[in-house]
């Protein structure tokens, strides 16, 4: 920063307001893709008037969550690239958005977690409405978002560094003795139990739902009673 004047002290006073911009701009580009000019306008003019996301983005303001919502609204954005060129075979390319942005969440705020929580939320609603629709070609995009979190998930112990949750804190070390946790090539209790269960336990309502949506149209009973053999499959998993 100091090649353009500016010192420490004044950059951290000013990056909360930048990243607080970036995270409007980010979502109106999402909102456009997924609906159109003017749903994305005033999706982003509510945004820019919220007083959470004011206060959390004002100068002199350090909020990790607001830096967290800032790759949110980037991998958010992603996905929607993903669903705008859906027709093209290389719109799962852009799953690398999530799966980048998940991971550099870490370096603004050890509290990090949410941003996984969000987009395994989105996948399952994904695969809901895929499942309503019936469209199974959904369910691909759904899973492609879930394999994007692991990604991100080990994108973390690579090059970044893990949150509160980590191996080397106390949090961590906690919460993994109470949960027989053994940390291995990831070293966070919180990315174990994504990796381990929250996202095996989303494959598999996927799979159960796909399943019911391919026999649907032939034998309605058959479709409910595949489905609850799917999810007792999951219990005995679990």
């Amino acid at each position: 920063m100091k090649i353009f004047g500016v010192s420490l002290y004044n950059a951290f006073r000013i990056t909360p307001v930048i990243f607080g911009v970036l995270t409007i701009v980010f979502f109106y580009l999402t909102m456009l893709n997924f609906c159109g000019k003017r749903e994305a306008f005033f999706s982003a003019f509510f945004l820019s008037v919220m007083f959470g996301h004011v206060f959390r983005s004002m100068a002199n303001y350090y909020r990790g969550d607001n830096y967290m919502l800032f790759w949110y609204s980037v991998a958010f954005f992603g996905i929607s690239l993903a669903f705008k060129y859906r027709r093209k075979k290389w719109a799962y390319i852009f799953y690398i958005l999530p799966a980048f942005a998940s991971g550099l969440a870490s370096i603004f705020w050890s509290a990090y977690y949410p941003i996984f929580v969000f987009l395994l939320g989105n996948a399952l609603f994904i695969a809901i409405g895929a499942f309503i629709s019936g469209k199974e070609k959904y369910f691909m995009h759904s899973t492609s978002l879930a394999f994007s979190t692991i990604i991100g998930a080990f994108e973390l112990g690579k090059y970044f560094r893990y949150g509160m949750f980590g191996w080397n804190k106390w949090q961590g070390k906690k919460l993994a003795e109470m949960l027989s946790l053994n940390f291995g090539r990831i070293k966070d209790v919180h990315l174990l139990i994504h990796i381990k269960y929250l996202v095996p336990f989303l494959l598999s309502l996927q799979k159960a739902e796909k399943d019911t949506v391919r026999i649907t149209v032939a034998s309605p009973s058959e479709a409910i009673q595949l489905h609850c053999q799917a999810a007792h499959r999951t219990e005995n998993e679990l």
